[in-house]
Parts: C-alpha cells; sequence; structure tokens
C-alpha cells in the first residue's frame, strides 16, 4: 500500500494541547477508499507523520467526523474509535482531526449491490521465517463501485504452519515452506496469493532503480520509477523520495518534492510508481531514503536522469495532452480549467474536451464527461484551455479531464488523453 506526499502534507502545524504531539505535519486515514454494505462496519486508522517522517498510531486520539452521518457514520466513543458504519446505500467521507491538524477525507462507499470479485495484494509473496507482510483486500461491487475491504474479508490460509493471518490481513511467514492464502467475504472467494517462506534470511534485500523516464508535458513532468529488489530477502516499510531539479545531490534523510511509501518488495519483485512533478530538465530518485533497510548494496539506492519532451516519440501525427487540470470550489459552484496541448507534428481538427466531476476510476474513452466542450483546431505546439463553471458541491471527491473524449483525433500517441485524479474540496 502506497502513501502519497501530497496526501500527507495538505495542512501542517499543530496547537497547543495537553496532549500535543510535536512535530505533527499530516494525518492520513487508511484504507482509503473503503467500502461497506448497509448495515456493516469496519475499522478506519488514523496515522500522524512527523517532521523526522516517523509515523504514529493516532487512531484513538484524534476526532472522527463524517459530513454525512446518514450515509456514513464514525464512532468516538471507548472501543468505537474510527469504527465506520454503514447505513443507507450512498456517497460519503470521513476524516481525522487532531490539534488543528486535519486529515485529507477518506472516500466511502455504501452499498446493496452484489458483490462480484475479491482482490489481494500482493499476489505472490516470498518472505523468510519470522516476516511479516501487510495483505489488502478489495472488493468489486455489481454497481461498479469498489474499495478496500481488508478489515471486513475473511482471511484463509492453506497451511498455518508455514503462514498465518491476523483478521486484519496482517501475514507472518512461521515455517519454511509453500501455501497460498485467499480472502473469502459474502460467498465470493479471492483468487490464491502464493506464499514461499524460507528458514531464517541468510541474505539481505538490495533496492535499485530498476527503470526511471520523465516525460515533460508544459513544465509538469511524468514520471514512472521502478523500484526492484535484487537481493535474496525481502525488504519492507521503505520511502521513495523523487525531487525535480535540485540544487545539490539529495542524500539520506533528505526529503523529496514528493514521495511513496512502499510497504513490502520481496526478493526479485519489482513495483512500479507514479509521480507528477515540476521540473524542467532533470529528475533524481533515491530509494530507502531513511536508510531504514540493511542492504547488501547501499550504493546503488540513487538514480537520476534527464527530462525528455513529449510529443508522439518521434511518430508523426498530433499528440493531445493535458499539461494543466485545476480547479476553484465554494459552496455552490465548481470551476474547471484545463490547458490542452498538441506537443505532435501535425495539427489536430476539432475534438471535445470533457470533465467528470466525480469518479472513483480514470474514464474510459467515449464516455460523456459532466460537462465538455468542443475546441478548434489546434496546431503542433499550440496550447488552448477549455473552462467550466459547474453548479455543482463535494466534499471531497475525484475529478477527471478527458481530451479528444470521443477519439476523433488519430494521435501519435493515444495513451496520454486522460488526467486525474484531481482532488476536489468544496469550501
Amino acid at each position: 500500500m502506497a502513501w502519497s506526499a501530497a496526501s500527507l502534507l495538505l495542512l501542517t502545524g499543530c496547537t497547543g494541547g495537553e496532549q500535543q504531539i510535536e512535530g505533527l505535519v499530516g494525518i492520513l486515514v487508511t484504507p482509503d477508499p473503503v467500502i461497506v454494505p448497509v448495515g456493516g462496519s469496519t475499522q478506519l486508522f488514523a496515522t500522524g507523520l512527523l517532521e523526522d517522517r516517523q509515523s504514529i498510531d493516532m487512531t484513538h486520539l484524534v476526532t472522527w467526523k463524517s459530513p454525512d452521518e446518514g450515509i456514513a457514520s464514525v464512532g468516538n466513543g471507548l472501543d468505537s474509535e474510527g469504527v465506520l458504519t454503514g447505513h443507507v446505500a450512498g456517497s460519503a467521507g470521513a476524516f481525522a482531526a487532531y490539534e488543528g491538524v486535519k486529515s485529507p477525507s477518506v472516500v466511502v462507499t455504501v452499498t446493496d449491490a452484489e458483490l462480484l470479485r475479491l482482490t489481494v495484494t500482493p499476489d505472490d509473496i516470498v518472505a523468510a521465517t519470522g516476516d511479516t507482510i501487510q495483505l489488502a483486500a478489495e472488493a468489486g461491487f455489481s454497481d461498479g463501485s469498489s474499495g478496500d475491504v481488508t478489515g471486513q474479508v475473511r482471511w484463509i490460509t492453506d497451511d498455518g504452519g508455514v503462514a498465518q493471518l491476523t483478521g486484519d490481513g496482517l501475514l507472518t511467514a512461521a515455517g519454511a515452506g509453500s501455501t497460498a492464502v485467499t480472502a473469502e467475504w459474502d460467498g465470493v472467494s479471492s483468487e490464491s496469493v502464493a506464499v514461499t517462506v524460507s528458514g531464517a534470511s541468510s541474505g539481505e534485500p538490495d533496492l535499485t532503480v530498476s527503470a526511471l523516464t520523465a516525460v515533460s508535458a508544459g513544465g509538469i513532468v511524468d514520471l514512472t520509477v521502478q523500484i526492484t529488489n535484487t537481493g535474496s530477502a525481502a525488504a519492507g516499510e521503505l520511502w521513495v523520495d523523487v525531487w525535480g531539479d535540485p540544487s545539490s545531490t539529495p542524500s539520506i534523510g533528505d526529503i523529496g518534492d514528493d514521495y511513496i511509501l512502499i510497504a513490502y518488495l520481496g526478493p526479485g519483485q519489482s513495483e512500479s510508481l507514479h509521480f507528477d512533478l515540476y521540473a524542467e530538465s532533470s529528475v533524481y530518485v533515491l530509494v530507502d531514503t531513511n536508510d531504514d533497510v540493511e542492504e547488501s548494496d547501499e550504493s546503488n539506492n540513487a538514480a537520476s536522469a534527464a527530462v525528455s519532451s513529449g510529443g508522439g516519440g518521434g511518430s508523426s501525427g498530433p499528440d493531445l495532452v493535458i499539461p494543466y487540470f485545476d480547479y476553484i470550489a465554494d459552496e455552490e459552484m465548481i470551476y474547471y480549467y484545463i490547458e490542452v496541448e498538441n506537443q505532435g507534428d501535425e495539427s489536430a481538427d476539432s475534438f471535445y474536451v470533457d470533465v467528470f466531476i466525480d469518479a472513483y476510476e480514470a474514464p474510459e474513452i467515449g464516455t460523456d464527461g459532466d460537462d465538455y466542450t468542443l475546441l478548434d483546431s489546434l496546431s503542433p505546439g499550440e496550447s488552448t484551455a477549455a473552462e467550466f463553471l459547474l453548479e455543482a458541491w463535494c466534499h471531497w471527491c475525484w475529478s477527471w479531464a478527458v481530451v479528444d473524449s470521443l477519439d476523433w483525433v488519430a494521435e501519435s500517441d493515444e495513451s496520454n488523453n486522460v488526467d486525474g485524479p484531481l482532488d476536489v474540496y468544496s469550501k
């Protein structure tokens, strides 16, 4: 489960109080998004992030709130702190607050739809005896909704002598051997997850940046980083930091312009991470930034790359991208500003730009947005803007922008026409 810096650092600072936690810069609520059936309940957790990037459990210290208590409510009483209960079908939110610091709202879905599938991650586990790995389960329902149900499923292991599981999905590698684990809920079972446990670890992990691409779109870099553990032991709870145009070479202990926490990476496994950040010429990546993991080789944890320009990768044709997507919102209206650029080498004829106010997943091409507009032709290197002013409100939602939503333009790159999710908060 990856944690985004953008989510963690929305609000900073804290005021005085009898239980003041010094250096608290953000609160993260997990799971997110979460889904419960009508009448069901699940546990939310609040994690505090300190200035030195250490984390503490604040589930029983925060005040839990839901702006939509008719749909879902969160407990604050003794032994019910953070317990989310669904009342009627619908979308809601929940957040935690402590001494002036407020977490981002998590997306809550209460559903009465039929459960169709369960998916467990990670889907392949290689561990040493004594290792612990946090598993996560996501449910998908017949109405298209989905969310984290890790604390609601029944966790099953085929061999408790190899792998043991708690009710919240924490796996302990108990002994050498191979087995499989599954999640089960309401008569639906997930695909089996293979678990291989060796004896006591005789080696160490070795973390490296195995792939790095940085493509600029109007000053915003689309950065993809692949982290691989080439060692013989698993690594867990490691930070990956990225910088755009650093003035000096970052070192262990520095905090990047953005960062993500990798919960688990087994021997031979890789994980791809995605960042959007501002950079003009170069990016820098540092793995295990807090030096929490003892590795067989500590010298290969950094990588840098020059920022390349978009524009179809040398292929002929137009290439429509969205380099900038933002909003302004109040209690009644949401204003969206979408910049569109043709990064190809040929003109693009007229095309639609759509905006989706509240969607959990990226829209598919050919789907009508909540509003849309038709734009005229766009020459190579030219930019234009689509603006929308909509009578809408959401306490927290994900919005998306789509260019050439009806796929009228034959582009050199058709994979970059969707931008989002954009976190929208109405005041």
